[in-house]
């Protein structure tokens, strides 16, 4: 409870900044236009991000109430389900021993949940939104060690998204791909076809709109667009 005072609190009194305005851009430029921005943030000396989960996961909120803390809020729940998963995993680690599990459980709710840096992150910022996609990561990697359709296809998607949201997702790609080699996760090969679909087909209107569009020009204006 105190962490999500904490986090309410560092929403309320935010001042808005470039890195949220990037988001917002694009999201006002959605509901009050019906146009839809297929590249995210601008990422330092590699061009854009795809976009398209980013400005749905940041405009449905503010569809709902219009306001920037609505599209902030969701970090937040993004942070409450990676601490949810984290207690999940760290009971599955610790299951025979319950001095340990409570003692980590403290530790997690300590080091992580009322970390100043975490609760700086309840903002609309793109890093908001990996906490969950990490959080989601471990959980999953540590079901895999038997072939599981449903277990696949969401790990595949948590990769898949993150790269949706920041670069950052290599690392969670490598660390997949060295427990696969390890034989330290299994793999349903039905579920990671069908996970590997999924994401593909969210970033078919990034790459059509990067190779058959003027939209490429286009985002570098929304950049400046005010919408006061």
């Amino acid at each position: 409870m105190v962490g999500v005072v904490l986090s309410v609190l560092m929403l309320k009194t935010l001042r808005l900044h470039t890195d949220n305005t990037q988001l917002m851009d694009k999201s006002l430029r959605l509901l009050l236009t019906g146009e839809w921005t297929h590249f995210g943030n601008t990422a330092t000396k590699v061009g854009n991000i795809p976009g398209t989960f980013l400005t749905f996961i940041t405009s449905l909120p503010m569809a709902v109430y219009f306001s920037a803390w609505s599209a902030g809020f969701v970090i937040l729940v993004f942070h409450l389900g990676s601490y949810f998963l984290l207690r999940k995993s760290i009971g599955q680690i610790f299951d025979n021993n319950a001095v340990s599990l409570a003692q980590a459980t403290i530790l997690l709710s300590v080091v992580y949940w009322l970390n100043p840096w975490r609760v700086e992150q309840v903002e609309l910022y793109n890093p908001g939104f990996i906490f969950l996609f990490a959080a989601g990561h471990l959980y999953t990697s540590l079901r895999m060690t038997e072939k599981n359709f449903w277990l696949t296809f969401f790990h595949v998607l948590i990769v898949g998204f993150c790269f949706q949201v920041h670069f950052s997702f290599l690392v969670l790609a490598l660390v997949s791909l060295f427990l696969f080699l390890r034989q330290q996760i299994k793999v349903s090969w039905p579920g990671f076809v069908s996970g590997t679909v999924v994401v593909l087909m969210s970033l078919l209107p990034f790459v059509l709109t990067r190779f058959f569009s003027s939209e490429v020009l286009a985002n570098q204006e929304i950049q400046n667009l005010d919408f006061s």
